[in-house]
């Protein structure tokens, strides 16, 4: 019996992006998704080559909305490299993530040394989460005459748990953030367990849930309102007042096609960020194990049935 099989090939990251900068050109644009995929967060990409102190030149910078206040984008800085890690690069990453400030630091490369892992390791355990450390391996295969395909593998990534504690001084989280860890587990298990246009993300003891909706300027949140028993769907648009009053001049026509009276939130010149938003479930309680199954089922239905429309209203809108 004759069984005919095809051979994965590995290519190198030159053979399919060409010099370094061109990667991260890419990487920053057509394939922000596969960052926001590894991250867990909804990004939206500053730029390649940035020097936002006018000293060092960020390989690539990318900002996501600070869900605790609504005000400040937090900052990522993205280190590339061909090839094996090492010293110079490791530096350049700490430098750009402390002149910066920013939120992460994500190092990407072709091969890990042992060494650089076990320093990601060490700065994420001793650090709190106003700094978190990512170390990703990058890769392209192909089979046979196939397009390349792209992928990043997780070598290092910060323990959220352990972070919020040493933030906070606790020995543990508190029963509200095990709880919403528990909650969100339960939610993306559901949604990747159906066909759906996006996947679960990495949950988190935080009081939202991310999701994409087809486009860099703006994403839905899913919010926990647990003082008031509910839980809202928000439309968040990043920095964006242009967009918001795009949306906003059809507003009965959108309310019409997402079938929902939405809350406009436009917010004042110093916030970067807007909102619309609806509320979804208003008898919630994180607590009850017994009903994530009920709510979580509400939740996926009210989004593909009604806010995730906004996915077809965004393509239509021209900025």
């Amino acid at each position: 019996m004759k069984i005919k099989l095809s051979r994965k090939e590995y290519l190198k990251l030159n053979q399919v992006f060409g010099k370094e900068t061109q990667f991260s050109e890419w990487l920053a644009h057509e394939g922000i998704d596969y960052l926001k995929e590894a991250l867990g967060v909804e990004l939206v990409s500053e730029g390649t080559e940035v020097k936002p102190n006018n000293k060092f030149s960020v390989d690539i910078l990318l900002s996501v909305e600070n869900q605790d206040s609504k005000k400040e984008m937090e900052k990522i800085v993205v280190e590339n490299q061909y090839g094996m890690t090492d010293h110079n690069h490791f530096s350049k990453l700490i430098t750009y993530a402390v002149t910066n400030e920013a939120k992460y630091a994500v190092w990407i490369a072709e091969e890990i040394h042992p060494e650089h892992k076990k320093a990601i390791e060490f700065l994420n355990e001793n650090t709190t989460d106003n700094i978190n450390f990512y170390l990703l391996k990058a890769f392209v295969e192909k089979i046979d005459d196939s397009n390349p395909c792209f992928s990043l593998e997780i070598i290092c990534e910060p323990n959220e748990e352990k972070k919020i504690m040493m933030s906070s001084g606790s020995k543990e989280l508190t029963d509200l953030k095990k709880t919403q860890l528990k909650f969100w587990a339960y939610l993306s298990e559901k949604i990747n367990s159906r066909k759906l246009p996006f996947r679960g993300r990495k949950p988190r003891p935080k009081h939202w849930y991310d999701v994409p909706v087809g486009s860099s300027h703006c994403h839905i949140s899913i919010s926990t309102l647990s003082t008031e028993n509910k839980i809202r769907f928000d439309l968040w648009i990043n920095n964006n007042k242009a967009l918001f009053d795009k949306l906003y001049s059809i507003k009965e026509e959108i309310e019409n096609e997402i079938g929902r009276e939405l809350v406009w939130d436009r917010k004042d010149e110093l916030t970067k960020a807007s909102s619309i938003s609806c509320e979804v479930i208003n008898d919630f309680d994180i607590y009850n194990e017994d009903k994530y199954g009920e709510y979580c089922e509400k939740i996926i239905n009210d989004l593909m049935n009604h806010f995730y429309k906004f996915e077809k209203i965004l393509k239509n809108i021209k900025l």
